[in-house]
């Protein structure tokens, strides 16, 4: 409910890593199957990935790219893709994350994603799953008409 996200080691012991940048609550956290990147989406229509370690993320998906909360986002096709469900449309992204750092361009994005498909349905998509550890071809996406 405070807009961040906590990353603990495994034992829960000590301070941990916090990520600060959204503005409304978390809906969905993913790890990419590298473990270098975590992928985060808020009610707030903006889409995050960081990298472990870093308080800055190299893709920020915002400004009105999304006509409602993204309620679904992972990590599919072995990290190829971006997998992002908002409103009634399942969108899949291109992505490629930049992390060098230029002091005097810190402002400037490097990193570039770009929209490779988009499917609407006939309902508000909830929830979404797909298999990101080998290549599969298969989404599981539920919905709701409420």
């Amino acid at each position: 409910g405070d807009c961040s996200l906590f990353l603990y080691k495994s034992s829960l012991a000590g301070c941990p890593t916090v990520y600060r940048g959204h503005d409304k609550p978390v809906s969905s956290v993913s790890w990419s199957l590298s473990r270098q990147w975590l992928l985060s989406a808020s009610d707030d229509r903006s889409v995050r990935i960081w990298t472990n370690g870093s308080s800055v993320p190299p893709i920020i998906m915002g400004d009105n790219m999304f006509s409602k909360p993204v309620r679904g986002a992972q990590f599919y096709y072995l990290d190829k893709f971006l997998l992002l469900a908002s409103g009634s449309a399942l969108y899949l992204y291109l992505y490629d994350v930049d992390t060098t750092r230029d002091d005097i361009k810190t402002y400037k994005q490097r990193s570039v994603f770009k929209l490779a498909s988009c499917i609407t349905t006939s309902t508000g998509i909830t929830a979404l799953s797909a298999i990101n550890g080998f290549l599969s071809y298969i989404v599981l996406v539920s919905g709701s008409d409420h």
